[in-house]
């Protein structure tokens, strides 16, 4: 088992890299300004995520509590010993340090992050990324990034790289 340094495949296809890669080629063929259509797409993609803070950001949480809880479990010499086992846990303190993330995240423009951390694809801001990079919407895009993954060695090679030493691991 590997676990991936991101919530969803939606990190590797929404990453600013491959954005920027994919309206590149776009642009060639419609005569667009990439890095205007990038800076719209991202301003409008952050904008949107305004009103789904605090559920993303509660998402979030409840993985990181469930993961948290499962470490907590008694073993058995816990149980062995009868005594009693407590477990706290402050959830309105960690829901609001999580909003912060986010909303520093938000105000910081660090897309990358935002979607490699939250579930994004439960608001609009993928598909104003796709619309505003000049595509009819997620699907149309998403299949251009598979083409450009297909064409292009070098974002092929970017992609696994976000994957840490997954690529490794599997061949030895």
């Amino acid at each position: 088992m590997y676990a991936a340094p991101a919530i969803s495949v939606e990190a590797i296809y929404y990453h600013p890299t491959i954005q920027q890669r994919v309206c590149e080629r776009q642009t060639k063929v419609t005569g667009g300004n990439a890095p205007a259509l990038i800076l719209e797409a991202t301003d409008r993609a952050l904008a949107s995520l305004g009103p789904h803070v605090q559920r993303l950001s509660e998402r979030v949480v409840e993985a990181k509590i469930r993961a948290d809880l499962m470490t907590k479990l008694p073993k058995r010499r816990d149980i062995a010993t009868a005594l009693p086992i407590g477990i706290s846990l402050d959830v309105p303190k960690i829901v609001a340090e999580e909003k912060a993330k986010l909303g520093a995240a938000i105000s910081g423009r660090d897309l990358g992050l935002i979607i490699a951390r939250y579930p994004v694809r439960e608001s609009p801001a993928l598909g104003i990324i796709a619309e505003k990079l000049g595509f009819q919407g997620r699907s149309q895009y998403e299949s251009a990034v598979r083409q450009l993954l297909i064409d292009d060695g070098n974002a092929l090679a970017f992609s696994k790289a976000l994957f840490g030493s997954l690529a490794t691991d599997i061949a030895t």
